[in-house]
C-alpha cells in the first residue's frame, strides 16, 4: 500500500470496516483539521474526537505508517482512518484541479503567453512583489529563514531568530511516552527544517545553530532516557556538521567548548547517543595536545576496558608513538579481538614470527570470537600444507560459542559472524578444507574423526548430516549418524513438549528420511513444528492436524487482541482445508464456522478479521 496509489478498498483493508466507517463519519462531520504534507510526503494532521489528536502518516518501504497519540490500544485507530480517508480526497482534488487549469497559449514565436506565472510576475511593481513574499512568509518558517539568511546573513537579528526558533521546538516529556509520538517527530523536523537552512549561512551562524539544536535533543534524551530515532537522527545531523565546521584553527575556543560538552556527556550515558559521542570525540582530536587530552580522558574512564584500549592505541599510532602503542595494545591481553590488534601491530613490524604467536595464544587462550585470527592461522596451515594444524584449528574453533553450527541455525547477528568463514556459507574453511583433502585421498578413517568432533558437545546440522550419508561408507555411515540420533533423543529427553534446536534438527533429519509416523510422534504437542510440517503431515494425518488448529484457535480467541485474531483468522483458512480438502466433510465446516461466530458475537474485531479474509 502506497500514498500515492492509495484507494477506499485498501484503507477499508488496513483500518478493517468498522474502523473505516468511524474514521469516514469523523470526515464527513469536518473533524479533519490542519491537513499538511511536508516536502517529505509525511501527512500530518489535527482530528477532533473526546480530544483534539495529532496523527502523522508516512511511506516505509512499500506500505504506510500511521501513528495517533489518542489512548486507542488497536492499530489503526479510526483518527488514522479519518487522516488517509482525508489525505484521499486531497489528492482526488489536486489531480482534478490540474486537469481543469487551461493550457497556456502559445505565442507566435512559440514560448509562453503573457498569462504564465513568470511573465506575470515580471509585471508587478516592486511594492506588489515586496508584498508576495511578505505574505509567502506567513506560516512559511523555511522560506521566512532562507530569505534571511540571504539578505542579511551576518545580521545579529538573524542569528537570534534562528536560535529563538530552535528554543521554542516542543520538547516535554508527557509527549515522549510513545516511542512512536507524532509529536516526536514533529520535533525532529523543525529541527531538521532549520538545520537545511544553514547550508549557505555564514560559518560563525552554521556553528551556533548547529550546537543548539544539539544542546537541545541531547539534554532531553539524557534526562529521561530516550532512544528515539527521529530525534537522534537530527542530533547525528547537527553534531556530523558541527564537527566539520570547528575543525579550523579560528574556531578553537568552540571546539574545546564543544570537546568538553561532549565529554560531559558521554560520560552521562543516559541517551543511547554514547558511540556517536565518541566517534566525533576522536574526529575533534586533532592536534597533539588534544590526542593526549583524549587519551588521558580515555585512560580515565577505563584503560582496562578492550574497546578504549583499542583507542588509546589508534591515538597514539597518530602521534607516532610506537612504544605506546604497543603497551596499550599488551595491557590486558585476553580477548580475541586484543591478540589480533597486537598481531596486526607485529605485522606492521614485519615480525611475522611474534604475529604468529599471537595468534595462536589469542585462539586458544583468548575469549570472544575474531574471524581475522582464524584466517590468519589458516593461511599459515595453508602455505605449510599442515592438515594436523587445520585439526587443530578446528577444534579450537568449535569450542567458541556457537562455533561450528550450520548457518542457517544460527541467529542473524551470528549468521553475519560466520558469513565470510566459509566459501559456501554452510560450514567453517578449515572443515571443507579437511574434508576435501581427506575425501580426495580416500581416508574414511580421517573423515571419521572429522565427524566425530561434532558429537560432544553436539554441534551437528541437517546439513552437516546428509554429508556423512554421502560421503562415508558402510559400516562407518550407520555407526556415526546413530550416535547422532542417539545424542539428539537424549538431549530432548523425556519431555515431549516445548520446541529446541535438537527437536527441530531431528525433525529435519526425519522430514529428510521420509520417517513420517516419527516425525508426527516428535512434534504433535509442539504447534509451531507441527504447523511447519503441515504440508507433508496433513493429509497423512488430518484428525491431528483438525485438533490441533482448532484448540490453537481457541487459545488465540481468549487471549483477546487484534493481533490473535488475525493469527486466529490465518488458522481458520488451515481448519477449512483440512474439513474440505482432506476429510471432504464440507458441511462439518460451515456448522464449525458458524458456531465459533455465534460464541463470540460480541468480539467486533474478531469478526472484522474473519472478513478480511472472507470468512
Amino acid at each position: 500500500m502506497r500514498l500515492d496509489s492509495l484507494t477506499r478498498d485498501q484503507i477499508r483493508a488496513f483500518a478493517g470496516a468498522k474502523i473505516f466507517e468511524r474514521g469516514e463519519e469523523y470526515l464527513t462531520s469536518e473533524l479533519v483539521n490542519e491537513l499538511d504534507i511536508d516536502s517529505e510526503g509525511i501527512v500530518t494532521a489535527k482530528v477532533e474526537g473526546t480530544d483534539t489528536y495529532e496523527v502523522e502518516v508516512w511511506e516505509e518501504e512499500d506500505d504506510v505508517g500511521a501513528v495517533c497519540d489518542c489512548p486507542y490500544d488497536g492499530h489503526p485507530c479510526k483518527h488514522v482512518a479519518a487522516v488517509l480517508l482525508a489525505y484521499l480526497e486531497h489528492s482526488a482534488k489536486q489531480r482534478k484541479a490540474k486537469t481543469k487549469q487551461p493550457k497556456a497559449k502559445e505565442s507566435a514565436s512559440g514560448g509562453k503567453s503573457a498569462g504564465s506565472l513568470k511573465a506575470n510576475l515580471k509585471r508587478c511593481t516592486h511594492t506588489e512583489l515586496v508584498e508576495l513574499v511578505l505574505e509567502g512568509t506567513k506560516g512559511n518558517k523555511d522560506f521566512e529563514r532562507k530569505l534571511m539568511l540571504r539578505f542579511v546573513p551576518d545580521s545579529k537579528k538573524t542569528l537570534t531568530t534562528l536560535l529563538q526558533q530552535v528554543k521554542t521546538v516542543r520538547l516535554k516529556v508527557s509527549e515522549y511516552e510513545n516511542y512512536y509520538s507524532s509529536s516526536c517527530r514533529k520535533a525532529a523536523r523543525e529541527f531538521k527544517a532549520i538545520l537545511k537552512v544553514l547550508t549557505d549561512a555564514p560559518p560563525e551562524v552554521r556553528v551556533e545553530v548547529r550546537f543548539a539544536v544539539a544542546d537541545r535533543i541531547l539534554p532531553f534524551l539524557n534526562e529521561y532516557g530516550f532512544s528515539n530515532e527521529p530525534l537522534e537522527t537530527a542530533l547525528e545531523l547537527a553534531l556530523t556538521e558541527l564537527v566539520k565546521d570547528v575543525a579550523t584553527p579560528e574556531f578553537q575556543p568552540q571546539r574545546d567548548q564543544i570537546i568538553k560538552w561532549m565529554r560531559r556527556y558521554h560520560d552521562k550515558g543516559n541517551h543511547g547517543m554514547t558511540d556517536e559521542l565518541l566517534a566525533c570525540l576522536l574526529e575533534l582530536s586533532a592536534t597533539e595536545e588534544e590526542l593526549r587530552d583524549t587519551i588521558h580522558w580515555l585512560e580515565k574512564k577505563g584503560s582496562w576496558s578492550s574497546y578504549y584500549r583499542k583507542l588509546i592505541a589508534e591515538l597514539y599510532a597518530k602521534l607516532g608513538d610506537e612504544e605506546a602503542e604497543l603497551a596499550a595494545l599488551s595491557k590486558n591481553l585476553e580477548g580475541m579481538p586484543d591478540h589480533w590488534r597486537l598481531a596486526e601491530f607485529w605485522t606492521k613490524q614485519g615480525a611475522a614470527d611474534k604475529a604468529l604467536k599471537t595468534c595462536w595464544d589469542g585462539v586458544q587462550r583468548g575469549k570472544g570470537y575474531s574471524e581475522e585470527l582464524f584466517a590468519f592461522l589458516r593461511e599459515d596451515c595453508l602455505r605449510r600444507d599442515d592438515a594436523e594444524g587445520l585439526f587443530t584449528l578446528l577444534v579450537e574453533h568449535l569450542k567458541r560459542p556457537y562455533g561450528g553450527w550450520h548457518v542457517e541455525q544460527l541467529s542473524a547477528s551470528r549468521r553475519m559472524l560466520y558469513r565470510e568463514s566459509s566459501s559456501s556459507g554452510d560450514f567453517l574453511q578449515e572443515h571443507e578444507l579437511l574434508r576435501d583433502r581427506l575425501h580426495k585421498q580416500g581416508d574414511t578413517a580421517g573423515l571419521v574423526r572429522l565427524y566425530t568432533l561434532y558429537l560432544n558437545p553436539l554441534k551437528v546440522s541437517l546439513s552437516l548430516y546428509q554429508e556423512m550419508e554421502h560421503l562415508l561408507p558402510e559400516p562407518e555411515r550407520g555407526a556415526i549418524t546413530e550416535k547422532v540420533l542417539g545424542h539428539l533423543k537424549q538431549k530432548i529427553g523425556k519431555d515431549t513438549w516445548g520446541s529446541s534446536p535438537e527437536r527441530r534438527l531431528l525433525a529435519e533429519i526425519y522430514a529428510h528420511g521420509k520417517h513420517w509416523d516419527a516425525l508426527l510422534d516428535l512434534v504433535k504437542n509442539d504447534f509451531d513444528l507441527l504447523a511447519h510440517y503441515k504440508d507433508r503431515l496433513a493429509p497423512l494425518h488430518p484428525h491431528v492436524y483438525l485438533e490441533a488448529y482448532t484448540k490453537e484457535v481457541e487459545k488465540l480467541i481468549n487471549g483477546r487482541g487484534r493481533s490473535n485474531y488475525r493469527a486466529a483468522a490465518e488458522h481458520l483458512l488451515e481448519i477449512r482445508e483440512f474439513y474440505e480438502r482432506h476429510l471432504n466433510q464440507s458441511r462439518k465446516w460451515l456448522v464449525y464456522l458458524e458456531e465459533l461466530k455465534r460464541a463470540n458475537l460480541k468480539l467486533r474485531a474478531l469478526h472484522e478479521e474473519l472478513g478480511k479474509v472472507r470468512l
